[in-house]
């Protein structure tokens, strides 16, 4: 049965609408790392241990689900065994020059503040990650791992292209099952915090400036940054997805 930590249950108890008090109670329980990777999140497991109805939970199910945080995917139906070096090194440079393009749409057209406030919610749990714990916490690890895809997924959306940002998701969701042991090492610890989560607040400055090439430049340098990760990682067989 679903389990959703008391406290953040009990912050939400008179929020209005249903729907969207459901939405946070799910996002904020997964943000927090105290909600098992791999939990299946059913209308009816939601609905049962939140003791409402299914309708609203089918909503907010709707907007997690539109926004990347939650998938229907698994790794079997991805086809993958694993991915040679070139394959990951070519998926690398499809994401980055078509993230890079996400931002620049996303800088150009402008996003409403409700919006460049979302991202800078989900930077600011991302930089509260001062240390990535070590590689036997799966729990911690995929927390971050989501916060962070869920940063570029929310870019994609705001790209205003339905195309480019179903794109980026189908990329983003290959990305997540390789899992690499060089996260771990010294020179990487602390990454999601000192580096990462600055460089974001950077894109999201871009974006808020509506300078396209700025925000261009730092989303592909983002992910270039990233590269030597993934050119040295493997499809995670303890991962299952949501």
């Amino acid at each position: 049965m679903i389990q959703f930590p008391q406290e953040i249950v009990d912050m939400y108890k008179d929020f209005k609408p249903a729907h969207l008090k459901i939405y946070r109670i799910v996002r904020d329980s997964i943000f927090s790392g105290q909600v098992p990777a791999g939990e299946k999140f059913t209308e009816e497991g939601i609905a049962k241990a939140l003791g409402i109805s299914r309708t609203p939970v089918r909503v907010a199910l709707a907007r997690l689900r539109n926004e990347g945080l939650l998938q229907n995917i698994t790794k079997s139906n991805l086809g993958i065994q694993d991915y040679s070096t070139k394959e990951k090194t070519d998926l690398l440079f499809l994401i980055e020059f078509l993230e890079g393009k996400a931002a620049y749409l996303a800088a150009s057209q402008g996003i409403s503040e409700d919006d460049l406030s979302t991202l800078t919610e989900i930077n600011d749990a991302i930089a509260t990650y001062t240390d990535l714990p070590d590689s036997s916490n799966q729990l911690n690890v995929y927390g971050v791992r989501d916060l962070h895809m869920q940063f570029h997924l929310l870019i994609a959306k705001f790209s205003g292209n339905q195309f480019l940002y179903k794109e980026i998701v189908e990329l983003r969701n290959i990305m997540r099952i390789l899992r690499s042991d060089l996260v771990y090492s010294s020179d990487r610890r602390g990454n999601y915090a000192d580096f990462i989560a600055p460089l974001h607040q950077c894109i999201i400055g871009a974006i808020q400036r509506r300078s396209p090439e700025e925000a261009e430049l730092y989303m592909r340098y983002e992910i270039n940054h990233s590269k030597e990760i993934y050119a040295n990682s493997a499809v995670d067989a303890g991962y299952t997805s949501h």
